[in-house]
Protein backbone atom coordinates (compact mmCIF):
# COMPACT_ATOMS: atom_id res chain seq x y z
CA UNK A 1 0.00 0.00 0.00
CA UNK A 2 0.87 3.13 -1.06
CA UNK A 3 -0.17 6.74 0.83
CA UNK A 4 0.20 10.14 -0.50
CA UNK A 5 0.79 13.39 0.99
CA UNK A 6 -1.80 16.11 0.94
CA UNK A 7 -0.32 19.33 1.02
CA UNK A 8 -2.69 22.47 2.54
CA UNK A 9 -3.52 24.41 1.24
CA UNK A 10 -4.63 22.59 -1.45
CA UNK A 11 -2.17 23.00 -4.32
CA UNK A 12 -5.03 22.53 -7.01
CA UNK A 13 -6.11 19.40 -8.74
CA UNK A 14 -3.51 19.09 -11.55
CA UNK A 15 -1.65 18.20 -8.17
CA UNK A 16 -3.57 15.33 -7.13
CA UNK A 17 -4.31 13.96 -10.79
CA UNK A 18 -0.36 13.58 -11.39
CA UNK A 19 0.78 12.60 -7.82
CA UNK A 20 -1.76 9.33 -8.45
CA UNK A 21 -0.68 9.15 -11.45
CA UNK A 22 3.11 9.04 -10.80
CA UNK A 23 2.53 6.73 -7.95
CA UNK A 24 0.66 4.05 -10.08
CA UNK A 25 2.37 0.86 -11.07
CA UNK A 26 2.03 -2.18 -13.01
CA UNK A 27 1.73 -3.90 -10.05
CA UNK A 28 -0.96 -1.33 -8.34
CA UNK A 29 -4.84 -2.93 -8.47
CA UNK A 30 -7.14 -0.50 -6.69
CA UNK A 31 -6.84 3.48 -6.41
CA UNK A 32 -8.99 4.49 -3.18
CA UNK A 33 -9.28 8.51 -2.56
CA UNK A 34 -11.69 10.47 -0.67
CA UNK A 35 -13.80 12.97 -2.05
CA UNK A 36 -13.76 16.03 0.09
CA UNK A 37 -11.45 15.90 3.44
CA UNK A 38 -12.45 16.08 6.95
CA UNK A 39 -9.79 18.20 8.10
CA UNK A 40 -10.30 21.43 5.66
CA UNK A 41 -12.82 20.47 3.14
CA UNK A 42 -10.57 20.06 -0.12
CA UNK A 43 -12.21 18.61 -2.75
CA UNK A 44 -10.50 15.94 -4.77
CA UNK A 45 -10.82 15.46 -8.71
CA UNK A 46 -12.38 12.52 -8.32
CA UNK A 47 -13.76 11.90 -11.80
CA UNK A 48 -10.15 12.97 -13.23
CA UNK A 49 -8.43 10.55 -10.92
CA UNK A 50 -11.15 7.51 -11.69
CA UNK A 51 -10.71 8.38 -15.42
CA UNK A 52 -6.19 8.04 -15.01
CA UNK A 53 -7.53 4.39 -13.32
CA UNK A 54 -9.87 3.10 -15.61
CA UNK A 55 -7.17 4.17 -18.65
CA UNK A 56 -4.79 1.52 -17.01
CA UNK A 57 -7.02 -0.71 -15.67
CA UNK A 58 -6.67 0.16 -12.00
CA UNK A 59 -10.20 -0.35 -9.94
CA UNK A 60 -11.03 3.19 -8.48
CA UNK A 61 -13.00 3.22 -4.94
CA UNK A 62 -14.51 6.78 -3.72
CA UNK A 63 -14.96 7.26 -0.26
CA UNK A 64 -18.27 9.86 0.02
CA UNK A 65 -18.38 10.09 3.62
CA UNK A 66 -18.40 13.96 3.75
CA UNK A 67 -19.54 14.88 0.51
CA UNK A 68 -22.73 12.44 0.18
CA UNK A 69 -25.28 14.79 0.44
CA UNK A 70 -23.24 18.00 0.42
CA UNK A 71 -21.94 18.53 -3.03
CA UNK A 72 -23.71 17.41 -6.19
CA UNK A 73 -22.65 13.77 -6.73
CA UNK A 74 -23.01 12.43 -10.22
CA UNK A 75 -21.51 8.75 -9.68
CA UNK A 76 -22.34 8.34 -13.74
CA UNK A 77 -19.86 10.88 -14.44
CA UNK A 78 -17.36 10.09 -11.85
CA UNK A 79 -17.33 6.30 -12.45
CA UNK A 80 -15.57 4.96 -9.40
CA UNK A 81 -15.69 0.96 -9.63
CA UNK A 82 -16.75 1.59 -5.65
CA UNK A 83 -18.34 4.26 -3.84
CA UNK A 84 -19.15 4.87 0.04
CA UNK A 85 -21.40 7.54 1.48
CA UNK A 86 -22.60 8.19 5.33
CA UNK A 87 -26.59 8.95 5.42
CA UNK A 88 -26.02 10.25 8.74
CA UNK A 89 -23.87 13.29 8.22
CA UNK A 90 -24.45 15.48 5.77
CA UNK A 91 -28.02 14.11 4.76
CA UNK A 92 -28.94 14.14 8.45
CA UNK A 93 -30.32 10.92 8.49
CA UNK A 94 -30.48 8.25 11.36
CA UNK A 95 -26.80 6.32 12.31
CA UNK A 96 -25.49 3.58 11.57
CA UNK A 97 -27.42 3.78 7.83
CA UNK A 98 -24.32 3.62 4.99
CA UNK A 99 -24.52 4.34 1.37
CA UNK A 100 -21.91 1.69 -0.70
CA UNK A 101 -22.60 0.81 -4.47
CA UNK A 102 -20.18 -1.58 -6.30
CA UNK A 103 -20.69 -0.65 -9.99
CA UNK A 104 -20.03 -2.68 -13.10
CA UNK A 105 -20.37 0.32 -15.89
CA UNK A 106 -20.07 0.02 -19.52
CA UNK A 107 -16.26 -1.58 -18.64
CA UNK A 108 -15.68 -4.55 -21.02
CA UNK A 109 -12.56 -5.37 -18.82
CA UNK A 110 -14.83 -5.61 -16.00
CA UNK A 111 -17.97 -7.71 -17.24
CA UNK A 112 -16.87 -11.04 -15.40
CA UNK A 113 -17.06 -9.09 -12.12
CA UNK A 114 -21.09 -10.32 -11.46
CA UNK A 115 -23.84 -7.99 -10.81
CA UNK A 116 -24.43 -4.39 -9.43
CA UNK A 117 -24.18 -4.66 -5.39
CA UNK A 118 -25.64 -2.30 -3.17
CA UNK A 119 -24.14 -2.05 0.78
CA UNK A 120 -26.38 -0.21 3.12
CA UNK A 121 -26.73 -0.42 7.20
CA UNK A 122 -28.85 -3.19 7.15
CA UNK A 123 -26.60 -6.00 5.04
CA UNK A 124 -25.75 -6.59 1.24
CA UNK A 125 -28.44 -6.51 -1.53
CA UNK A 126 -27.84 -7.49 -4.89
CA UNK A 127 -29.49 -6.33 -7.73
CA UNK A 128 -29.28 -7.53 -11.85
Amino acid sequence: MRELAVPNPHPGADYHVDAVTKAMTSRTRLVAITHVTTTNGDLFPAKEICRVARQRGVLCHLDGAQSFGLVDVDLGDIKPDFYGGSGHKWPCGPKPPRVAALFQHARGDRSDRGRHQALHGRGLGTAA
